[in-house]
């Protein structure tokens, strides 16, 4: 008897329950914008700032590679010293270009498409054997 009191109890008090744990609604101050998805898109899929192409230099001083900010799609070409441990900037698109707008040919842009490269400033890079000259394509150029 006492079990089916306990029964009928908790089977008349379950609407109720479910009404009072109904969330709460928060004031328009306190609600937050979904930011993990705002940065997945900006950083593309938190693949942005990770090194890519990376080359030892025929000395095996340095390292090169291309990466971008945090934020940006901008590639820039970096150097990485083996002796000091520093990366340093070492060429960006903006002072090859001198201001200029970037242009891409219709291959190009097919190409990139193809590749499925979503970045722009340098894409790739070749280094000499000796190590002494570098080739950057950028803008048709």
């Amino acid at each position: 008897m006492r079990q089916a009191l306990t029964a009928a109890l908790l089977l008349m008090s379950a609407p109720a329950l479910a009404q009072e744990l109904k969330p709460l609604a928060m004031a328009p101050s306190q609600k937050q914008p979904d930011l993990f998805l705002r940065q997945y898109a900006e950083t593309r899929r938190f693949q942005s700032g990770r090194p890519t192409g990376v080359r030892i230099t025929p000395d095996e001083q340095s390292v090169l590679f291309l990466r971008t900010s945090p934020t940006s799609n901008v590639q820039m070409l970096y150097a990485f010293d083996v002796a000091t441990g520093q990366a340093r900037e070492l060429l960006t698109p903006e002072a090859l270009l001198k201001g200029a707008e970037e242009t891409l040919t219709p291959e190009e842009k097919a190409r990139r498409e193809r590749m499925r490269v979503s970045a722009r400033g340098f894409t790739s890079y070749n280094l000499s054997e000796d190590g002494t000259r570098l080739l950057v394509p950028l803008s048709g150029r």
